[in-house]
Parts: structure tokens; sequence; C-alpha cells
């Protein structure tokens, strides 16, 4: 039995939305045009990890970025201040991006990795052994793509830690043309060490194009779920039983929608109650808007409507399962356009 909060939603203002729900980042914030991306981590001890690429001249996708974040430690009720990860211009580099980034913590010695693109060619990592207070210099990650690969991205938004603890790093690449893309995974059976990552499966379907993408671990250990973006507006889900090595099958989830050109979602597994949760835009037009959270009770192959999140202006989201079981969520919003605010809100509840 599923019992959801039911949360208020904006259809005044933000002050009336955020009686119930925090901002976490705003445009302008930090001399940032627009924070984009979002990604959400609830360590093991319970704290919040909030990522965002920090869009430095403007909000668009080519302009020059940082990776920043914010941490909470009382369960979203209050964030700290802005704190950079990476420096778009940490190399002394002219003009640089830096994002994709895909949050994973390892279990036997609780590092938070963080692998992320630099300029959408080359994979890089950093991490964390504080929980979060402080991370590492980056290092480069090679052995992964291939020389023929000349645009790439990591998820949005999250990475994903196996049962037999490897890590599970989807992404997506493309042959030059940056909309005529197919998925791929990256593996690494050494918790998390730089030169160990290697090439898993490959994702592709007929002319879908999948990109974006966020998988998970279903009921039977090294069953793989991805649930991706497309050109279109439909998703594709894909399956692997051998931890991302290979993918069995692809197909059209038909009982999810996507705005025109797709638009990013996050996935994740209840444990507890052997759900998968989707969060993603209920609409087939144009506009961004209508932020839903969905449910399948047969792992990803039927989805149904659970609630409306947002009915406004609304884009990217992270979902993440909270230390009391709780699933919160980390999304782009805002009352004018989707990228005005990341709002943080807890969507389902235990009992």
């Amino acid at each position: 039995m599923l019992t959801y909060i039911v949360i208020l939603l904006c259809g005044i203002s933000i002050e009336v939305f955020c009686q119930n729900n925090t901002i976490v980042f705003q445009s302008g914030e930090s001399g940032y045009s627009c924070i984009r991306i979002p990604s959400l981590l609830t360590t093991s001890k319970g704290t919040l990890l909030a990522f965002g690429e920090g869009r430095l001249l403007t909000c668009a996708d080519d302009t020059q970025k940082d990776i920043v974040y914010k941490r909470s430690t009382n369960n979203g009720q209050t964030w700290s201040e802005l704190k950079i990860l990476v420096r778009g211009n940490a190399s002394s580099d002219s003009f640089n991006r830096v994002g994709n980034f895909v949050p994973v913590q390892l279990r036997y010695n609780q590092r938070i990795l963080v692998p992320f693109t630099k300029n959408d060619v080359w994979l890089m990592q950093s991490f964390s052994d504080d929980d979060g207070l402080t991370f590492s210099i980056p290092e480069m990650i090679v052995n992964v793509t291939k020389p023929e690969w000349k645009f790439l991205m990591l998820g949005p938004p999250n990475g994903l830690l196996l049962r037999s603890n490897r890590v599970v790093v989807p992404g997506a690449f493309s042959l030059g043309n940056p909309y005529a893309t197919s998925d791929f995974v990256m593996l690494n059976d050494h918790n998390g060490q730089v030169d160990k990552w290697y090439l898993g499966g490959i994702i592709t379907l007929e002319n879908y194009h999948p990109n974006e993408c966020q998988a998970v671990e279903l009921s039977k250990n090294n069953s793989i779920f991805v649930n991706s973006r497309t050109v279109d507006i439909v998703r594709v889900g894909s399956y692997s039983d051998d931890g991302g090595l290979t993918f069995s099958r692809s197909q059209v989830l038909k009982t999810l929608t996507e705005p025109r050109d797709g638009c990013e979602g996050s996935t994740i597994y209840h444990e507890s109650t052997r759900h998968l949760f989707y969060s993603g835009l209920a609409v087939n037009g144009s506009a961004r808007t209508n932020l839903t959270l969905y449910a399948s009770e047969d792992e990803g192959e039927n989805w149904s409507v659970v609630k409306l999140i947002y009915s406004g202006p609304s884009a990217y989201s992270s979902l993440a399962i909270l230390s009391d079981q709780s699933i919160g969520i980390l999304f782009e919003g805002g009352l004018k356009n989707p990228y005005e605010y990341f709002f943080f809100t807890i969507i389902y509840n235990k009992i």
C-alpha cells in the first residue's frame, strides 16, 4: 500500500509554493546567469547534496560552466551556501564547460564519486571522503570513449551502485551530429578507481536516438533498467541482465510521454515497495510544464500517473530516497520559465 504526500502547487506565487517547499538555487545567485541540471544525492550519513551547473554568461548549454553544489543536514529544510566543486576555467583555459555530473556513493568506504564531462568531450572524476564538505582535484577517466565519438554526456542526473558493488554510469555519445545519439554505460568493479573504468553496453533503438538517461537496479541482482530521453515525444526503456555489460532489449515506453524534442527525467527503484518511480513532464507539446510523478509495478514495462508535482514551467528533475525512506525531488521550475529556481520537496512518504 502506497501513501503519497499531497504538496501545495504553485498556482499563484513562488511565496505560496515555498510554504511547503524549499528554494535551493535561483537564477543570478553567486553571479551565475542561471543554474541548471539538478542532481540530488542522499549520503550514507543522511546528508543531502544538491548539484547543478552554474552557467556563467547565459543560460545556454554552450556557455562557460562551473559545477556547484549545496548541502543539507536537516532533510532539505535548509541548505548551505553555494560551493564550487569544479571551476570551468580551473586549468587556466579561457573557456570551458564542465557538467553532466553523475554522483554516486560507494558502500565500503562511503566515498562520493562525481564523474563528469569537460567540454562535452572528456570524461573526468572528482571525489569526496568527508560527506561532501570538500572534493578532490579532478582526474581524467580513460579507456572508456572511442576516437570516433565527437560529442559526449553523462546521465543526468545520477550514477548507480549495484548490490554487487559495481559502479554503473550511463551516458550518451554521437559520432558528429549531437542529436543523433546512442546511450552507453561505463562500469567500474574496483571501487571507482579512476584507471579502472571500462565501456559496457551500448543502447540504440531505430531512429529514436536515446540520450539523457538514468539507470536503476531491479529486484534481481545485476538486472538493470535504463530510462532514456529521445528526440521524439516518447521515452525508451532498456534492460540488461549482466550488470550493464550488454543490453538485451530496448523498447518504447508506451505509457510515458515527454515534450517535443524530449526532456530529461529521473528514475529510481524503491527497494521497500519494489516500485519504480519516474519524474518527468506529462506533456507532448512544445512547452515544458506539468512535472509529474509516475510509478511502475512491473519493473518499467508500464507506468501510471501518481500525482502532479508542479503544474507551472518546469524541466529537469532528480529523485532520491531519503534516510527515512521518503522520496525527495530536486527540480527546475519557475513562474515565467522553467529555469528560475531549483526547488526541493518531499513527494512520497512510506508509512
